[in-house]
């Protein structure tokens, strides 16, 4: 019988001791998917992947690679911003401000749910998400779900409150109900 082997007492990480080019690289090769990355409530995909849990500086070096290189859509139906935020809370450090549009978002069709884009415009007020921007001038919902963000970043340019917001947005319900048929 053979006895049982002990671990290494080395407890470096190798990768890290390459050069970064060739480190990227590696990065590139297990974080880059060639076909979209779909966060949907049937994945389980919303949380970083592995590699960018095993140490701070991988974390640093390989996130903005995963978050930048990737095409990521995430699902929101009926305006639920619930995997939004849940993918914000990971994402938002890593990805710039300025960046932010060009993760996708999908709301579906026939929306209807005012509480969730109400939501959705709260979270966003609060910093923990991004904003919608307007769209195909077809998408009528989408396109509504935008000018409620838009009426939050204009009162927030003038240091209104989220009462502020509350109020304009229901003038906003309104005037969109005959178009949209908020639920």
């Amino acid at each position: 019988m053979a006895a049982p082997s002990t671990p290494p007492e080395n407890k470096t990480c190798h990768l890290l001791e390459l050069p970064a080019e060739l480190r990227n690289t590696i990065y590139r090769y297990t974080l880059c998917a060639e076909e979209e990355i779909a966060i949907t409530s049937d994945s389980n995909n919303c949380h970083q992947p592995a590699l960018l849990r095993t140490c701070r500086q991988v974390r640093q070096e390989a996130a903005p690679i995963y978050y930048h290189e990737n095409e990521i859509t995430i699902d929101a139906p009926d305006f639920d911003p619930s995997l939004i935020i849940a993918f914000w809370q990971h994402a938002g450090r890593h990805i710039p401000f300025d960046k932010r549009s060009k993760v996708l978002i999908d709301i579906g069709r026939n929306v209807r749910s005012w509480n969730n884009l109400l939501s959705w415009v709260k979270a966003f007020w609060d910093g923990r998400v991004t904003y919608m921007v307007p769209g195909d001038p077809g998408d009528y919902e989408w396109n509504a779900g935008a000018g409620a963000f838009a009426i939050a970043i204009k009162v927030k340019a003038m240091k209104g409150a989220w009462a502020d917001v509350e109020d304009w947005l229901e003038i906003y319900k309104m005037a969109t109900n005959i178009m949209i048929g908020w639920e």
